[in-house]
């Protein structure tokens, strides 16, 4: 799936005419990202996930909260206090009966869900066709994967922070921290093993590398907070939205935030400011393959400072000239990812434009780590 998305460069388009703004397809496209209830994310989502249950809160509704639409945010589910997160064994693989259990909290894809609104079913972002099932829904039942049909094992609320029914809820298996403990369906008990985090935000990440994420300092909303490379680590300082409609991306977790290109000059290190709809803010994506300049006036790209990739290397705005650092991966649901219309050949050149010939030398990819149990957040700058 990681093929589909290619590899995707992020321009600068604070002096792009409106026609060439771009809408990013990967997430939240032409959401009014004004609504209360949005900016109300900073606080974030948290309660019990509960299988067959057609009661709702009325002091949080499931289905009418502008958050958990499929066609709006993409989520992830971890138990609450801990980086361990609701995962699809084998990257969702096997289709139907694909095993649900926990795993270090990544960003991947076999991660990312979607609340539908209306039908109170849990989607799995890589084929929104699938939906997490209970089976039978007798305690111990392992969730699992298995085409929507919208029966009562597929049917879920969600109540924020507080448990009001004791029908069956979403557990993990023995109350185990291991990596690749089943998730399962057990009467509501009230305990940890049972509160779950729902947090929303896609990865931005080095295509060159995919264990590196674009990471917000410390998680620090401060006004100048540096963004920056890191180890990816599912954490909420890792996690973006776009903004389609006003060509921001924003920090997920405080939607009022955005990445910031400060005076717009090569070499401005980019930080977080308050979101204010100036040019510094302003972003377009370029879905094709190619590492070109899109336009004349699109000249300026994000771009990993010096060519490194060691955590802690500053993002900053630099000339566009096609090469490895500065392209970027889009990590969100493939469905939204692979429809994004990369065909439209007045806004890119042709490859053998690219100026390539000065670019840093390509560092090797990070092996794949042994995941652990809590990975470090970036330090405060």
């Amino acid at each position: 799936w990681l093929k589909a998305r290619g590899l995707q460069l992020l321009r600068f388009l604070g002096q792009t005419p409106p026609l060439m703004r771009w809408c990013v397809l990967a997430f939240a496209c032409g959401r009014a990202a004004a609504e209360s209830e949005v900016q109300g994310l900073s606080s974030t989502l948290r309660g019990t996930v509960r299988g067959n249950d057609t009661r709702l809160d009325e002091s949080r509704p499931f289905v009418d909260d502008p958050r958990l639409g499929h066609d709006g945010w993409v989520f992830t589910i971890s138990v609450t206090g801990k980086n361990l997160c609701l995962d699809a064994w084998g990257g969702g693989a096997q289709g139907d009966g694909n095993p649900l259990d926990l795993w270090e909290c990544n960003g991947q894809e076999s991660q990312l869900w979607y609340f539908d609104s209306g039908s109170y079913k849990i989607q799995w972002a890589g084929d929104s066709s699938k939906c997490i099932d209970a089976g039978s829904m007798n305690g111990g039942t392992q969730l699992m994967l298995w085409d929507c049909n919208g029966l009562s094992q597929q049917t879920w609320n969600y109540d924020g922070t507080i448990y009001i029914s004791s029908s069956a809820c979403m557990d993990v298996a023995g109350s185990s921290t291991a990596l690749g403990t089943p998730v399962q369906v057990w009467d509501c008990t009230h305990t940890w093993n049972q509160m779950w985090t729902v947090s929303a935000g896609i990865t931005l990440r080095v295509g060159s590398d995919y264990e590196k994420c674009m990471d917000l300092a410390g998680g620090s909303t401060d006004n100048g907070t540096p963004i920056q490379i890191w180890d990816c680590n599912g954490m909420p300082n890792q996690k973006w939205d776009w903004e389609g409609g006003a060509y921001q991306i924003r920090y997920a977790a405080d939607t009022s935030k955005c990445i910031d290109g400060g005076n717009m000059a090569a070499g401005f290190q980019l930080w977080l400011w308050d979101c204010n709809g100036l040019s510094a803010q302003n972003w377009g994506y370029d879905g094709t393959m190619f590492l070109t300049d899109s336009t004349s006036d699109a000249s300026l790209c994000m771009d990993v400072s010096s060519g490194s990739t060691g955590d802690g290397t500053r993002v900053q705005i630099w000339n566009c000239n096609g090469c490895w650092n500065q392209q970027f991966l889009v990590i969100g649901p493939v469905s939204a990812v692979s429809s994004f219309d990369s065909s439209d050949t007045a806004v890119r050149r042709n490859q053998e434009d690219m100026r390539i010939e000065s670019c840093p030398p390509s560092p090797s990819p990070s092996p794949s780590p042994s995941p652990s149990p809590s990975p470090s957040p970036s330090p405060s700058p």
